[in-house]
């Protein structure tokens, strides 16, 4: 059985970074740019396999399978324009690619003792682009009445794949897969309200909020047996939800 072994070994990650954190100011706003690049080199991955023994029993085991190459870069910036408002912006780019990774058919559906080039999956889990913006203003600052706060946030990413598998199913079973293997790129919107202070009361706070204002159907997380029960199962996010809550902190 192509990469079997009695028992695996452990993943090896070496992992380099650089980055850099800047405070500024321009006319009477101030602000803060952080950013840093990485570089992973990423061997003895350890991946599910599947082979045939010669008595026709099927055997799953762990083995330690690919290599691959990470890297990405990550920014964020926060700027306060004045002494009632704040932007945050978030950015990260991930590119990962695996640069060997040969074994047995992960769907059995070649003939046991076949060995594919299995290099092509994109890594689970992994989004190429995320981008978050949060804006907040400070519509009242009193002593009397407390801090009112509106706020906002936007996040969007580009597709998530669920399974380590993603391209071979593709292969397998056509391009109409792809829904039932990942999430595709979609953008959410947050709103918000804070009351800090309640009328000039210390600790008693209150807010009204708004979580996935435009109700943007979504995924979280996928769990795919097309090859072994034919079906795919994901995990959704939450609807628009409404909320208000009402505290007071010591």
């Amino acid at each position: 059985i192509p990469n079997y072994r009695a028992v695996y070994g452990s993943e090896v990650v070496k992992d380099y970074e650089i980055g850099a954190k800047v405070d500024f100011t321009w006319g009477d706003a101030r602000g803060r740019f952080n950013a840093a690049y990485y570089h992973v080199d990423y061997t003895d991955i350890q991946r599910n396999q599947q082979g045939q023994l010669p008595s026709g029993a099927f055997l799953v085991f762990v083995a330690n399978a690919a290599k691959a190459e990470l890297s990405g870069f990550e920014g964020e910036l926060t700027l306060e324009p004045n002494s009632r408002s704040l932007l945050q912006i978030n950015y990260s780019y991930n590119k990962t690619a695996y640069t060997q990774w040969t074994g047995n058919d992960p769907l059995s559906l070649f003939p046991a003792g076949t060995v594919l080039d299995l290099s092509t999956n994109p890594f689970p889990n992994a989004p190429k682009h995320k981008v978050s913006v949060n804006v907040s203003y400070d519509i009242v600052q009193s002593d009397k009445y407390g801090v009112v706060t509106i706020g906002g946030q936007a996040y969007a990413q580009s597709r998530e794949y669920w399974t380590a598998f993603s391209q071979r199913f593709i292969d397998a079973y056509g391009p109409a897969t792809l829904g039932a293997l990942s999430q595709a790129p979609y953008v959410t919107f947050n709103a918000r309200i804070d009351w800090t202070d309640v009328m000039g009361n210390e600790g008693l706070d209150a807010s009204l909020f708004v979580r996935n204002l435009t109700d943007e159907i979504y995924t979280s997380s996928g769990l795919v047996n097309l090859n072994s029960n034919g079906w795919a199962g994901k995990t959704f996010s939450e609807p628009r939800t409404f909320g208000l809550t009402l505290g007071y902190h010591f």
